[in-house]
């Protein structure tokens, strides 16, 4: 088995290097695609410093972030792709290996846990799911972080990759897809893969909102209805997570 790390960048010369050097700690090999949609600052000049030779390195204007991963899936030779955003890194150096451990022919998505770590190096609350529990899980509140989401490359090629008429909320989109209405088979990890920077797109409150109107959006497309309550439930547990910070 070949894993494929996703990376997107634009301006992330302040975490770019703690992202790559988690990518070369993992015991077990893998190829970073680092997709930089034009930065200004030294974002590219680091890449290319600590760029191996299995390593892919794209520099080009883009459509937004989603856009990065799906050209960044269209170049992995990996059997499983990986997305690790610039500001995150992966918990410990056996993460890909224990992941690898987990597919076999009857599992196409593997998820686990993603622990949020301000930018002084402090960890903070844990975002673990449960085991997915069939059709319906996402319209009764149940999601993975997507920072700890792996899924086949043959996933994408058949279900589709993210959508870009949904800026905020893609992530989203895809994984309900992909568990939901093609009905690929998981497991669960139940442990801490990724610690993820609470900071990021979807973090403002403006971009809340519009959050809130792609997930909507997310449900309609895949001809799902949230549950009672659900987006009470969703922003409430999001703001109790912020606090804990």
């Amino acid at each position: 088995m070949k894993i494929s790390v996703v990376t997107a960048t634009f301006n992330s010369e302040k975490f770019i290097q703690r992202c790559i050097a988690s990518v070369h700690s993992q015991s077990f090999g893998c190829e970073h695609i680092i997709v930089d949609g034009a930065s200004s600052d030294a974002t590219n000049h680091i890449v290319k410093k600590y760029l191996r030779p299995q390593d892919k390195h794209v520099i080009e204007p883009d459509r937004g972030i989603y856009d990065a991963f799906n050209k960044g899936i269209s170049l992995a030779s990996g059997d499983v792709i990986a997305i690790l955003n610039s500001d995150d890194r992966f918990a410990h150096p056996s993460v890909l290996a224990t992941i690898a451990s987990y597919f076999d022919d009857d599992v196409d998505l593997v998820y686990g846990g993603t622990q949020y770590e301000t930018k002084s190096g402090a960890l903070g609350a844990v975002l673990m799911p449960d085991r997915y529990n069939g059709r319906g899980s996402f319209s009764r509140g149940w999601h993975p972080p997507h920072p700890s989401f792996y899924a086949r490359k043959h996933c994408y090629q058949k279900a589709g990759e993210f959508r870009l008429d949904l800026p905020v909320a893609a992530d989203f989109e895809l994984m309900l897809r992909f568990f939901e209405n093609f009905e690929f088979g998981s497991k669960l990890l139940p442990e801490v893969v990724v610690f993820m920077d609470p900071g990021g797109y979807s973090s403002t409150w403006s971009n809340r909102v519009r959050g809130f109107q792609d997930i909507k959006r997310a449900f309609q497309v895949n001809n799902c209805k949230p549950g009672s309550f659900y987006f009470l439930k969703r922003y409430s547990k999001k703001l109790l997570k912020r606090i804990l910070l």
